[in-house]
């Protein structure tokens, strides 16, 4: 009879035993799997497009005015796009809202995403239907057009192919729709319903202000194959100061820039949290196997007298070892 067969009838003969032994590591191995699922797509992929680890993001740094925060002006922004050689594309984007007008329906209000025409290729964003939006209607009087998300094509439209050529009217405008995205969109987008060109001068900032150095603006970019993101965050700090000595006057001249991976934005205050969790999920399964341990000892010192049998009736001891293995 096998080893496993032995330790099989051995385990059904004390089912109360083998129901606790086998509870407590499942508790233990259950609650790490479910920490480590967590772990996974919170920490080392939450963010599900291409090359997720080369997607950058430039954020403004001002200790004086106790100033962190993703945001850039755009005198800065046109001064990054000229002079970075580090990344394989840099885009601006920055929130809105807008009115959508269902024909013979009740207007709703869309979240939208002013963005520039390279935005959608610095994330690898993949486009369902139609295309990207072109370098003629990236200007500020260009061609009214839009990118719906993959949710609002879905939610609002039932994912008609027929979409793409569409006029909608967006802020009581006629407004061409060029494109759809393919698969949802990532955090923190996740709330987007639909993307604009454009975004460079907003409603809410006078000229003056814009000139001025106002900073409003997200700015992503992508690494070049073989940049390391010691070379990039070290450009992006020379261009800040190059920028400050030559603009002294303006609002952003002291803001300092730094990098920041799009991935460490999306986890960085929680990831201490996330890790702390884990440890402690994996201090309780070693709890769990140590108690077991602790059961399958008790288990052999009961079991002295039918060793002591076996062995009086010329059981070798590396049989009832591996018996006892095969078991545990």
């Amino acid at each position: 009879m096998s080893p496993f067969t032995l330790a099989v009838r051995s385990l059904l003969k004390s089912p109360a035993f083998t129901a606790i032994a086998v509870l407590t590591i499942a508790i233990g191995v259950g609650a790490d799997t479910a920490m480590l699922s967590i772990f996974n797509t919170l920490v080392l992929q939450p963010i599900d497009l291409p090359d997720a680890g080369r997607i950058v993001r430039i954020w403004t740094d001002n200790k004086a005015r106790q100033v962190l925060a993703p945001v850039m002006s755009v005198p800065k922004f046109k001064t990054f796009a000229a002079e970075q050689t580090t990344f394989s594309s840099i885009a601006a984007s920055n929130f809105n809202a807008v009115t959508f007008a269902p024909p013979g329906g009740t207007p709703e209000q869309w979240s939208a995403l002013n963005v520039t025409e390279t935005f959608v290729p610095t994330l690898g964003l993949s486009i369902a239907r139609g295309r990207n939006f072109s370098a003629d209607e990236d200007q500020e009087h260009g061609p009214r057009v839009c990118i719906l998300s993959y949710e609002t094509w879905t939610s609002r439209f039932g994912q008609r192919s027929d979409v793409v050529g569409q006029t909608i009217e967006v802020d009581g405008q006629g407004t061409l729709v060029v494109g759809v995205i393919g698969r949802p969109m990532p955090a923190p987008l996740a709330g987007v319903q639909v993307l604009m060109p454009w975004p460079l001068s907003p409603p809410f900032l006078t000229a003056q202000q814009l000139q001025g150095g106002a900073g409003y603006l997200q700015i992503t970019a992508r690494l070049k194959r073989g940049v390391s993101f010691a070379q990039a965050e070290a450009e992006v700090r020379a261009i800040s100061k190059r920028y400050a000595l030559e603009f002294p006057t303006r609002l952003d001249a002291n803001n300092e820039n730094v990098l920041r991976t799009w991935i460490e934005e999306q986890v960085g205050p929680i990831r201490p949290t996330l890790v702390l969790l884990l440890g402690a999920v994996a201090l309780v399964l070693l709890i769990a196997c140590a108690n077991v341990s602790n059961l399958f000892l008790n288990r052999l010192s009961v079991r002295q007298k039918d060793i002591a049998v076996r062995l009086a009736l010329g059981a070798e001891r590396a049989h009832i070892v591996r018996d006892f293995l095969a078991e545990t």
